[in-house]
């Protein structure tokens, strides 16, 4: 399971491990990595770097892996930027498929 986190103010420390409050009902999920901007990125490009970063985690036994909202906001301006600075249609079409393309791994990723 992959969690987007988006606020940490219902979350709690225990060990190197991240407890949070999913909801008002008491559930809770204990996180076990938080995947920064580099290594999903790494992963999203599927090269060797990412494919051994997944060979890693699916060593684990049932890891729960969270991205912050901070690593999906930093690829989105990545993204836009591109978009911004493209001098010809080629170009913007590049960028617009790689937004998209993001948009559908998170998709993919949280649902």
């Amino acid at each position: 399971m992959i969690l987007l986190l988006t606020k940490l103010k219902n979350s709690e420390k225990s060990g190197e491990k991240l407890l949070i409050k999913l909801n008002n009902e008491g559930d809770y999920i204990l996180i076990n990595y938080i995947l920064d901007t580099d290594h999903l990125s790494l992963i999203q490009r599927n090269n060797q770097e990412g494919k051994n970063i997944l060979k890693k985690l699916m060593t684990l036994e049932h890891p729960q892996i969270a991205v912050t909202i901070i690593t999906y906001e930093e690829q989105v301006r990545g993204r836009l930027l591109f978009i911004t600075k493209a001098k010809t249609i080629e170009q913007q079409l590049l960028g617009y498929q790689g937004l998209q393309k993001l948009l559908t791994n998170y998709q993919s990723l949280f649902y």
